[in-house]
């Protein structure tokens, strides 16, 4: 499965192994640069389907993964969280 919705961001980690796309659906998948096969997927936030809804409340917006690749921050809608 790929996204339902345009994708807002992208980071790679910093090793090049993969990278993480994050869309207005509200999910970040994380794939595999040398496969571009899908190796997981995080439900961040609701995605708001209503017809004529401002895209900036809902989905994701920004990604960035830590210089020591443990960490991926997304932000989005109204607020931002921290993965590990």
């Amino acid at each position: 499965t790929t996204h339902t919705g345009f994708v807002r961001d992208v980071a790679w980690l910093p090793d090049g192994s993969a990278f993480v796309s994050g869309a207005e659906d509200g999910k970040l998948l994380v794939w595999d640069a040398k496969t571009f096969e899908r190796t997981r997927t995080i439900t961040y936030g609701g995605a708001n389907e209503q017809f004529g809804q401002h895209p900036a409340l809902s989905g994701v917006h920004r990604l960035h993964v830590s210089h020591c690749g443990r960490w991926l921050a997304a932000a989005g809608g109204k607020g931002g969280t921290l993965f590990d």
